[in-house]
């Protein structure tokens, strides 16, 4: 759904906020527009919706890229002992905010955000305790001065050392919950199937969980890809409308806006192009107008009779 759709139904979408979370969607996929999509993770629904369900994900997934490609560039500077002092502090503090996203995935109680940082979590910490372990003595360090300065080291990267471990403790825990793990598959193939425009972010997601995913849970995955091929497939092989179809839909029902055959013909439309939000408000919208006219034409059946 075009931005400028979204300005002329948002009125109309005020009080209905399941379907202004759909809406919203659509325009960010269009726009890829990040405070959009900020906005609508921040959208109050009645009930858990799908759709701001998906955009926190998606935000979540990009500041876990954003914050990991950082930590992976780092290097720890042993140039001298203060480009070492402040290289450590610098990745000890970007892993704080790994950490503190890990915390928001727990606080969500979304299994794949947990699973996805907590991998993060165990990854970094280990690689950073494994690095500053096997940085060299500094030069002029003898005898029980270097058994002295391995034991300071050590004791500065145990908590890193246990928070890898921790974690990879937590995330053993996680595949082996096969109820969880059944619960997440389910919910994954009915937003597949409800949802056939949210599939490029299914994807992505998919990607991230099949690539830290144990050996015995990697089939699972394998096969809702699978099935997202499947409803590609199905989607590309309908005919889409075109732009310039569109475009004179809306003119032909702004021009006509309580013409039902009007609004059918964008309706129809509009289910081709899988646009979810724009099809419910039509809907809506079709069945309003069709009750006010036959609410119109009882009472003119009423009057008639009356005269007679």
């Amino acid at each position: 759904m075009p931005a400028q759709d979204f300005e002329r139904l948002k009125i109309h979408l005020s009080d209905q906020p399941a379907l202004m979370a759909q809406a919203m969607l659509d325009v960010y996929s269009k726009s890829l527009n990040r405070k959009f999509l900020e906005s609508l993770s921040k959208l109050k629904t009645e009930t858990p919706n799908q759709a701001v369900v998906l955009a926190k994900r998606i935000l979540f997934f990009e500041n876990i890229k954003i914050i990991s490609a950082q930590i992976e560039k780092h290097q720890i500077n042993i140039k001298n002992s203060k480009t070492l002092s402040t290289s450590l502090k610098e990745r000890s503090k970007m892993l704080e905010n790994l950490d503190r996203l890990a915390n928001q995935a727990i606080a969500e109680a979304d299994w794949s955000s947990q699973v996805i940082s907590l991998n993060l979590v165990a990854k970094q910490n280990k690689r950073f305790y494994d690095e500053v372990l096997s940085l060299p003595v500094p030069e002029g360090l003898v005898g029980d001065q270097v058994q002295e300065y391995l034991t300071l080291l050590t004791q500065q990267v145990a908590p890193q050392q246990n928070k890898a471990q921790m974690s990879e403790i937590k995330l053993t825990e996680f595949w082996a919950d096969q109820k969880i793990s059944l619960k997440y598959n389910e919910a994954y193939q009915n937003m597949i199937s409800s949802h056939p425009t949210w599939i490029k972010y299914l994807r992505n997601e998919l990607a991230e969980l099949e690539l830290v995913a144990p050996v015995e849970s990697k089939e699972n995955f394998k096969n809702i890809v699978a099935k997202i091929d499947q409803s590609e497939n199905s989607i590309t092989s309908k005919s889409q409308p075109s732009i310039a179809e569109l475009e004179k839909a809306r003119l032909e029902l702004k021009a006509n806006p309580f013409e039902i055959a009007a609004l059918k013909n964008i309706l129809e439309l509009e289910k081709l192009g899988q646009r979810t939000a724009m099809v419910k408000y039509l809907e809506n919208r079709l069945s309003g107008l069709t009750k006010n006219n036959e609410n119109i034409q009882s009472d003119k059946n009423a009057t008639t009779q009356e005269t007679h």
